[in-house]
């Protein structure tokens, strides 16, 4: 009752002290989405940041998105979020980062959302859903410009994982090494194992799905095969430019060759 009361007011606090408050929300807690829950219950999304609200009022297409608007799949996406940074070890600014990137990554979706020929679609709402994004960063006091960068990144490049894959395993399409290390150069600040991790969190995020085989069950997904695709690419890329960067002349060949050892 006092929360409701006196949330007019919380506009006049600083935005730094919000950004601790949104650090303990999303890196201390198991299950952030219980606090985003209640935050909009509350009201306190309403007085303070409208582009969250926005999306209880976006639905989702039912095939791909079972569990119904864009804010449940945010509460569903984050908790597993929160899953993958403490399975993965990630801490300070990188886990806040994927956990900012994570909740915000649907924000495009109320701005670009429409029924077409019977179904929901979301066209172009990655790259949508960075100004609204920045919006609301700048709200809760983070500034940091580096942290900024690779949210933006990871939100408008979180569906790339799983478009690759499907490009190459589903419409046989053979993508070259060349759209790896391109992703990669256009990802940074952010890299592909941060951009995995949102993709993971947003495709484990859904559910649950009705079993074809047996129409009386249903299932949650459980794994991401097209960020494992993705990273073992990555990966081997990294392997072969170190391999090619070895170099051709040692030290130790000019030392047989007669040169004195020398920082030269």
């Amino acid at each position: 009752h006092l929360i409701r009361k006196i949330r007019s007011e919380l506009k006049y606090i600083k935005k730094e002290r919000f950004g601790t408050e949104w650090e303990k929300l999303l890196l201390r807690s198991r299950q952030p989405s219980l606090a985003l829950r209640s935050a909009m219950e509350l009201g306190i999304f309403h007085e303070m940041h409208p582009e969250v609200v926005a999306l209880t009022k976006t639905p989702q297409e039912a095939d791909w998105h079972p569990e119904g608007d864009a804010w449940i799949h945010t509460l569903m996406a984050v908790d597993k979020a929160a899953e993958i940074i403490k399975e993965n070890g990630i801490t300070g600014d990188d886990a806040l980062a994927i956990m900012l990137a994570t909740f915000c990554h649907d924000f495009g979706k109320p701005a670009t959302t429409k029924f077409e020929k019977g179904r929901v679609r979301a066209l172009g709402h990655e790259e949508a859903g960075v100004e609204p994004t920045g919006k609301f960063l700048s709200e809760i006091g983070i500034e940091d410009s580096k942290i900024r960068k690779i949210i933006f990144k990871l939100v408008a490049e979180h569906l790339k994982p799983s478009s690759l894959y499907a490009a190459e395993i589903e419409n046989k399409e053979k993508v070259s090494d060349g759209a790896i290390e391109r992703l990669s150069k256009n990802l940074a600040p952010a890299t592909i194992e941060q951009l995995v991790m949102v993709a993971k969190a947003d495709n484990l995020g859904r559910g649950p799905f009705v079993d074809p085989a047996d129409p009386e069950k249903s299932y949650m997904p459980e794994s991401y095969p097209a960020g494992d695709w993705l990273l073992g690419r990555d990966r081997n890329l990294k392997i072969a430019s170190q391999e090619k960067l070895k170099p051709v002349l040692m030290g130790r060949d000019l030392i047989k060759l007669g040169y004195k050892p020398s920082p030269d």
